[in-house]
């Protein structure tokens, strides 16, 4: 993989996994609020 190419994508994968958290987030909290 050539440098450029790793420097454009791992923005890409930080802010998938960024919403992928966010996503899950509210179903965490729901789950918490739910048990307490």
């Amino acid at each position: 993989m050539l440098y450029q190419e790793a420097v454009l994508q791992l923005p890409t994968s930080f802010i998938n996994s960024f919403i992928l958290i966010i996503a899950q987030l509210p179903g965490y909290v729901a789950a918490e609020n739910g048990i307490s």
